[in-house]
């Protein structure tokens, strides 16, 4: 039926479209319009009890509480009203909880609005009374009054209480008739306002219905504002949801055209005596107590659900502060919309199940589907949900939201765990789950696909202390979802994350398990035919003396005289200085094509970007300031392709603190200037960005993927490689051994293979080259016995040896070779040292310390052999037929050596020479002559050798 239809009956025909709320009651609960002694009414249709006869114990309420009423006085807008309802409507509540509201519109339609029952003297069913209420707009006499819930309001107040003791409000079950076979319309309800379920152990079940969310706040509301502990347990299930906004009248908002709803920039923040300032680019057609949600201004101060103090001008408005103390005016980009949700929960323990979007919802679209405040057990299971979270330039809506109690009534806590199970979300360029002060958010077996900016973002930045985990998700997203032209976020043509885990606490645990992982993408961007450079940005905080390491921003296909524009997202830490530095390089990644093993390109690393022509790493632009390359949450720089880069001193690690608004990547980290807690997954997300890392692992994966990378200034420890996928080289096991920065102590080893044996026995310990690859894994526990052909490490200790008594034994096959300050290609014989089953190999000196010794066969051992050298000595007369000696000085020489290979300074003649030791650092030449003439022993410089 054609939505003009479904705008004529909603209007006119209410009390035919909208069905009966049907309530199922647990004994006698009070304040029921009725308790019927027959199961159902004639009108009704509902199979079940309502035909075999009621269960004992329960009854069947089946009422038309829907109300409609038209008054003759008028309205002034703005001004406070008492009006007088003759009857009082059954269900009317004007406690004044905030926890009512009633819709008001003119005979012609020219004004319509939802608003607040702040008093009054009606009560339920009573002949007369008043309610009181402040309209927006003026009406004139004849306007109508009217249940702003299609009846749902009414009859769930009816059936689960009003008390003003909230303890005693619940335990019932209100369900909406889809008992209709012959006109969809009268499974129609119309909320013209929010829909308040208070109670605990409390039901609203819809299987068939659909309503229609037609004004400006949360169409259905989980519990009241104050705290999320007065009630528990409330489900709602089994509805559709449509926003169809002015298809369905032309008395309603346009959606993608009124400014409250799409959305509008922000350009200033201040907070001044506990009341925040925000001033926006274009009228924002805010109303004094609209809920709006704040995003992605510098200061996160001001991110998050907001109520609506003043409106001072078309541009500004008012908000409860949130930081407790003041806060400078600051020129900022954001955005601002109607915190126009699906659902808002701030109950504890709530079921969202089997909720779905109308498919033909028009041109209305939700701004974020689900927003939690502080219920810590949120459970949404069997969610679909198909493109109905506006997205646009001036917002980016999610179907899950948190954003912390920054502007929370009553100073609460929002302390969210959100889980999120067996659903499908088809984002169509919106985000699947955004939650900045996570107390746990957990996604499983769940489809997170076409997602705009992020499917996931996780943080603690508005708050708490826990991460996200994520188990067999099914994920699919494409750049094009996220384009240039037209704009479709607030960071157009920036690219797509998969996940963003953002500034949190040392205590938050992340993991991505199971499915196919998350997908993101970087953008790719030129004209040229192949990707000539891929561009990276530093950031700098200023202020805090914070880096980043080089993240991956863009590809561009260059043609080499082109100017490549280079984009990335604003990053702001509150009111710092913040700088970019820009680089420009190759691609980073691995040509397989190179033998033997493979040419990998790296990311930017210290003493790695040296700057030269085309792709050769280095920057093209350093210290550009927020004012001069930022325009909003888009920053640029045009580059020159034919212009040489310059050297760069690329950071050793990256410590930047503070929180990102948004990183294109797979997998986008925030460390707070170090990893306490890697992202445990099952096949690693490569390659990685990492802001404030620390040189740190980033993530910690079961399986690497093809290359095993997480970019720049962080790693990924990846215990098992990927067999068979054409990379010459598994990816590296990285074991980090102490923390970045840190000194070492002496302790055992990180790698400890423990025996908790009482003995040890002879055995390979590590196997570095298997000869058997074929044996090995078909054998049982993966050890078969030992081979001479292995490469191994081990210990050769003597069976049952204790463990004072360990040796290290190596083995190979053919030789134990080693090298200093060569790779060892097998090419070159560069080595120092080698041992083969011939022989043992020295390529360089062999030197025995004093105090050790070394024994040639059975010889003896020898622990010092020393050559001295003795200068000047005297020339000395030995007779015919004697003997002479010469004493000298020789420093070291002791009693115990052996002299040997005496070398004189000339010839001797006749003369014969040995020497032996004399006292301590002296030695005794002896001459002898035999022959009948007087000989001389040679002056000058004697050398020998001495032993021990």
């Amino acid at each position: 039926m054609a939505m003009r239809n479904i705008a004529l009956s909603l209007l006119l025909l209410i009390c035919d479209i909208s069905g009966s709320a049907s309530t199922f009651n647990v004994g006698n609960q009070s304040g029921s319009e009725a308790k019927n002694t027959s199961p159902c009414s004639s009108e009704s249709s509902m199979q079940g009890p309502c035909r075999t006869g009621t269960p004992p114990g329960i009854t069947y309420a089946i009422t038309a509480l829907n109300w409609t009423r038209t008054i003759s006085s008028s309205l002034t807008g703005g001004t406070t009203a008492t009006v007088t309802l003759t009857p009082c409507p059954t269900g009317i509540d004007t406690t004044g909880k905030g926890l009512y509201q009633i819709a008001i519109y003119s005979s012609a339609y020219t004004a319509f609005e939802a608003q607040e029952v702040t008093g009054g003297t009606c009560t339920s069913g009573a002949s007369s009374g008043t309610v009181v209420f402040t309209p927006n707009y003026s009406y004139s006499t004849g306007y109508h009054m009217l249940s702003a819930s299609s009846g749902i309001q009414e009859t769930w107040n009816s059936t689960c209480g009003t008390y003003s003791y909230v303890a005693q409000d619940g335990q019932c079950n209100v369900i909406l008739p889809a008992n209709n076979t012959s006109n969809n319309l009268a499974n129609n309800y119309a909320i013209y306002g929010t829909l308040f379920l208070r109670g605990s152990q409390a039901a609203l079940s819809g299987y068939g219905a659909r309503i229609f969310c037609l004004e400006r706040g949360p169409c259905i509301q989980a519990g009241d504002q104050k705290s999320a502990n007065d009630f528990s347990s409330i489900t709602v299930r089994g509805i559709t949801f449509n926003a169809c906004g002015h298809t369905c009248g032309s008395q309603y908002p346009d959606w993608t055209t009124n400014a409250s709803y799409a959305g509008v920039n922000i350009t200033n923040t201040v907070e001044s005596s506990g009341v925040q300032t925000i001033t926006t680019a274009t009228a924002h057609g805010f109303r004094v107590r609209d809920m709006v949600t704040i995003l992605f201004t510098d200061d996160s101060s001001y991110w998050g659900d907001a109520v609506v103090v003043s409106v001072p001008s078309a541009t500004t408005f008012t908000v409860k502060g949130a930081s407790g103390t003041n806060i400078s005016s600051q020129a900022t980009p954001g955005v601002v919309a109607l915190a126009f949700d699906a659902v808002l929960d701030n109950a504890y323990s709530t079921h969202l199940i089997d909720l779905t979007i109308d498919g033909n919802n028009g041109a209305g679209r939700f701004n974020n589907f689900f927003s939690f405040w502080d219920d810590e057990n949120a459970t949404v299971s069997h969610f679909s949900g198909t493109g109905a979270v506006n997205h646009s330039l001036t917002w980016s809506g999610s179907y899950i939201f948190s954003g912390g109690a920054a502007h929370a009534p009553n100073s609460q806590q929002f302390a969210p765990v959100i889980s999120v199970r067996d659903s499908s979300i088809t984002a169509n360029g919106s985000n699947c789950a955004t939650v900045y002060n996570s107390n746990g958010l957990y996604f499983e077996n769940t489809v997170c696909q076409a997602s705009g900016l992020w499917q996931v973002y996780s943080s603690n930045t508005r708050g708490n202390y826990q991460g996200a985990n994520i188990k067999n998700i099914y994920s699919e997203s494409a750049c094009a979802l996220n384009p240039a032209s037209p704009a479709a976020t607030p960071f157009p043509g920036l690219g797509v994350a998969g996940m963003i885990f953002g500034d949190s606490t040392t205590v938050a645990r992340y993991s991505v398990l199971g499915g196919n992982g998350v997908a993101g993408c970087t953008q790719i961007s030129g004209t040229g035919s192949t990707i000539g450079f891929s561009y990276y940005i530093v950031v700098h905080d200023n202020t805090l003396h914070y880096t980043s390491s080089p993240e991956l921003v863009e590809y561009w296909n260059s043609t080499g005289s082109d100017s490549p524009s280079v984009k990335w997202p604003r990053v702001a830490n509150g009111r710092d200085n913040i700088t970019y530095d820009v680089i420009r390089m190759t691609p980073a990644g691995v040509n397989t094509a190179t033998a033997p093993g493979y040419n990998a390109t790296p990311y930017p690393y210290p003493g790695g970007c040296p700057g030269g022509s085309g792709g050769t790493c280095g920057s093209v632009a350093t210290g550009l300031t927020q004012s001069s390359a930022c325009s909003g949450l888009v920053c640029s720089y045009t580059d020159s392709s034919s212009t040489s880069s310059s050297a760069y001193s690329v950071p050793n690690v990256g410590n930047y603190q503070g929180h990102i608004n948004f990183w294109p990547g797979l997998l986008v980290y925030v460390g707070e200037g170090t990893v306490t807690s890697p992202v445990y997954v099952d096949t690693e997300l490569a390659p990685g960005i990492c802001f404030g890392c620390g040189g740190s692992a980033i993530q910690i994966a079961d399986r690497c993927n093809a290359y095993t990378s997480a970019g720049s200034g962080a790693y990924d420890v990846c215990i098992a490689g990927i067999a068979n996928n054409g990379v010459p080289n598994q990816g590296a096991l990285f074991l980090p051994d102490g923390f970045p920065g840190s000194r070492m102590v002496m302790s055992k080893g990180r790698l400890n293979f423990l025996d908790e044996g009482s003995a040890i026995d002879p055995h390979h310990i590590i196997t570095l080259l298997d000869s058997q690859p074929g044996l090995t894994p078909a054998s049982p526990g993966y050890r078969p016995p030992a081979s001479a052909n292995d490469v191994w490490i081990g210990t050769d200790v003597a069976p049952g040896s204790g463990f004072t008594s360990g040796q290290l034994a190596f083995g190979a096959p053919v030789a134990i070779t080693n090298y200093i300050a060569q790779i060892g290609d097998g090419v070159h014989a560069n080595w120092l040292e080698q041992l083969t089953s011939k022989q043992k190999i020295f390529a360089v000196p062999v030197r025995i310390n004093e105090g050790n010794s070394f024994t040639l066969g059975d010889g003896s051992p020898l622990s010092k052999m020393k050559i001295y050298r003795v200068n000047n000595t005297q020339a000395s007369r030995v007779p015919p037929q004697s003997c002479a000696d010469v004493a000298a000085e020789a420093k070291g020489l002791s009693k115990a050596d052996q002299i040997a290979s005496i070398n004189p300074p000339g010839r001797l003649g006749n003369l014969s020479l040995n020497a032996y030791p004399g006292d301590e650092d002296r030695i005794i030449f002896h001459f002898c002559n035999p022959s009948s003439s007087e000989a001389f022993a040679p002056s000058g410089t004697y050398t020998f050798l001495a032993l021990r």
